[in-house]
C-alpha cells in the first residue's frame, strides 16, 4: 500500500536524522570509547517515558520508530540469513540501490569474492551505493577482509577501493566511528601497503592515502 510505504519512508527519515544528530553529539562530547559512541547512536530514537505513559499496558511498543511491518520489510530487502550458498552474485546484473548492493555483499562468504565484487562495481560506490555515506561497519569489515586477501599482486586494487571511500559523503564521520580493533587493522593494512610498494610512485600513492585515513607509520 502506498500509505504504508510513505509511513515507512517517513520513519526511516526520522531515524536517520536522529542518529545523525547523535553521531555529531557523541563526537562533540568526546565519548570515551567506541561502545559509548555506538550506544548513543543506536539509542538515538528513544525518549524518556512520561509518568502517564508508564501506567499504560506493558504490551504497548516502547519503540516509536518500530512497527511489526519492519520485520517483513527487512526480510524483503535483505532476505533470510546467509546459509553459505550465495557466492554467485557475479551472475547477476548491477545492483540498483544501496540495499541490494549490501544484500549481495552480505551473502558473499569468501573474502576474495567480496574484493572482486567491490572492484566490479567500483564506479557506483560513491554516486550510487554509498551516496549518503559509507557505513563505518562496512569500512571496518573491509579493513579486516583486506588484511586477509591483500598481497603484492592485489594491494593496489585495495588501495583504489580505499581511495574511492575517501570521496564518499561523510567519510570523515564514518572513519571517526571505527573501533579500536578496526583502527589496528587499518594500521596493519598500511604497513603491508608500505612493504608491498615497488617504486616511488606507489609509495607516494600509499602515503597520500595514509593521510586521509589518519594513519602514521
Amino acid at each position: 500500500m502506498l500509505e504504508n510505504e510513505l509511513d515507512r519512508a517517513l520513519r526511516a527519515d526520522e531515524l536517520y536524522k536522529l542518529q545523525n544528530d547523535a553521531k555529531l553529539r557523541a563526537i562533540e562530547q568526546r565519548v570515551p570509547s567506541y561502545d559509548h559512541f555506538r550506544d548513543m547512536v543506536q539509542a538515538a530514537h528513544l525518549r524518556p517515558l512520561e509518568r502517564s505513559e508508564m501506567q499504560k499496558k506493558a504490551d504497548v511498543s516502547w519503540n516509536h520508530c518500530y512497527s511489526k511491518s519492519d520485520d517483513e520489510e527487512i526480510l524483503k530487502i535483505y532476505g533470510p540469513p546467509n546459509d553459505g550458498r550465495c557466492d554467485n552474485v557475479f551472475e547477476s546484473t548491477e545492483p540498483q540501490n544501496s540495499a541490494e548492493f549490501l544484500k549481495n555483499w552480505k551473502n558473499l562468504s569468501d573474502h576474495s569474492h567480496k574484493l572482486e565484487y567491490l572492484l566490479r562495481f567500483r564506479k557506483g560506490l560513491r554516486e550510487k551505493f554509498f551516496k549518503v555515506e559509507v557505513p563505518s561497519e562496512f569500512l571496518e569489515e573491509f579493513f579486516k577482509l583486506s588484511l586477509d586477501v591483500c598481497s603484492p599482486d592485489v594491494f593496489l586494487e585495495v588501495v583504489e577501493i580505499l581511495r574511492i571511500f575517501t570521496e564518499c559523503n561523510r567519510f570523515a564521520l564514518s572513519l571517526a566511528m571505527i573501533s579500536e580493533s578496526g583502527k589496528n587493522c587499518l594500521q596493519l593494512l598500511f604497513e603491508n601497503f608500505a612493504a608491498f610498494a615497488r617504486n616511488s610512485a606507489e609509495t607516494e600513492t600509499v602515503e597520500r592515502l595514509m593521510s586521509k585515513y589518519c594513519v602514521s607509520l
